[in-house]
């Protein structure tokens, strides 16, 4: 096994963490654009809480990917030290 190479055991689970990750965003998104159609549906506003809705999770979403990505790179500087001790 090459140095730079995960054990296999970790694999899986890293893949899990970054579809889980991918999902917390679209998830994002779809619950707002199911909030500003609920919204629109009540009020009778038209395409507006929709479109609001979808802008909202969309940040929500991207928020939460800068999140952890800010952590995978943590994890990775304290493997590292880990590793070499610095």
């Amino acid at each position: 096994m090459a140095s730079n190479e995960k054990p296999q055991a970790e694999k899986p689970q890293a893949m899990v963490g970054e579809w889980s990750s991918s999902g917390a965003f679209f998830g994002a998104i779809l619950a707002g654009l199911l909030l500003g159609l609920l919204g629109d549906w009540l009020a009778g506003t038209g395409p507006w809480l929709v479109i609001t809705g979808v802008v909202a999770g969309f940040v929500t979403g991207f928020y939460r990917m800068m999140d952890y990505a800010k952590q995978l790179d943590e994890l990775a500087e304290q493997a590292q030290r880990d590793r070499y001790g610095r």
